[in-house]
Parts: C-alpha cells; structure tokens; sequence
C-alpha cells in the first residue's frame, strides 16, 4: 500500500523562535556532536513534517561539505558522503550564506542520490547555520 504523502510546512514566526530556543538548548547540552546533530534533523523534521532532512558540516580545510546527520537515517552516508561548496543546492547555499527554497513544481525531477537509496523530492528547502 503506498504511504500517504506529507506536504513540508512553513513555520509561523513563532514557531521558528520556539525551534531556535529548543535548537539552542541541544547544542548548549552535554551530548556529543553526532546525538545533537540526529536531535536537531529529528526536530525539524518533525515540526516541519518533511520526509526528509540533513545536516552538512563545512570542512574548510578541504572547501567541502560532509553529510553529518540525516532523515531518513544513512548510515554508511554519514561522513562520507561529500559536496564541493557550489555543488548543488546545498553547495550554492553555503557557498552564498543565503536560504534557498525551490517550490514544487521545478523539483519534479529532481532526484536525490544516495549509493542505497534514490528518491524523488516535491520540493527542497537550504538554509545556511553558522557557529562562532
């Protein structure tokens, strides 16, 4: 039987103040930087309802991005899998340090490719974090 499809949402302002805080309090926790990472993808994605969600650190020595946490889990993925800065949305999206949101229709034919797992996405949503 197909899985019924749920549609991404945008959050009121609130909603993003409150995410912010509870994103803050895991980071500020004794947790280590995989488990507060896995948080973070588990919190958005719930709040947002998104199928999908991951979390790319910047590597400056090597001007890549790393696959560091995702939804749904990827397991062999996780630290291997990688992205010049400028490569795909992700890429432009560091590279720019500016949010990006393509809507439905363009992403039609989008797919997004894992070595296990290739899946077509209805939309995509980049946003840039920085930590000092």
């Amino acid at each position: 039987m197909p899985r019924a499809k749920t549609v991404p949402r945008s959050l009121s302002t609130t909603e993003e103040l409150d995410l912010l805080h509870r994103i803050t309090h895991i980071i500020g926790s004794t947790l280590d930087l995989r488990t507060i990472l896995q948080e973070i993808v588990a919190l958005v994605s719930g709040l947002t309802k998104a199928d999908a969600c991951f979390i790319y650190l910047h590597e400056p020595s090597h001007r890549s991005l790393v696959l560091s946490a995702s939804k749904p889990p990827h397991p062999g993925e996780i630290d291997q899998l990688r992205l010049r800065m400028g490569e795909g949305l992700t890429g432009w999206v560091a590279e720019h340090k500016k949010p990006l949101s393509i809507p439905e229709k363009p992403m039609k034919t989008i797919g997004l490719s894992f070595s296990t797992t290739c899946r077509k996405t209805s939309s995509r949503r980049s946003f840039p974090f920085r930590y000092w």
